[in-house]
């Protein structure tokens, strides 16, 4: 922690300042951070065997172990 600058308890003090987020800290951070346009979903499987096409979350890139 020396290399950049933290001080020696910096572990100690980032456990303490978790355990004091609160649901809408959380909240709050997410709506900054967080943008679900840009979510990417991985689906590994046999299209048949699916209970609703993969269409329905959006648009689907097929790929094959051939490709």
């Amino acid at each position: 922690y020396d290399y950049y600058g933290y001080p020696s308890n910096y572990l100690e003090l980032y456990k303490k300042r978790l355990t004091t987020l609160t649901k809408k800290d959380i909240k709050t951070a997410a709506k900054t951070f967080i943008d679900p346009s840009q979510f990417v979903i991985m689906v590994v499987g046999w299209d048949p065997a699916f209970d609703e096409p993969l269409s329905n979350f959006g648009k689907v890139l097929k790929m094959s172990l051939q490709d």
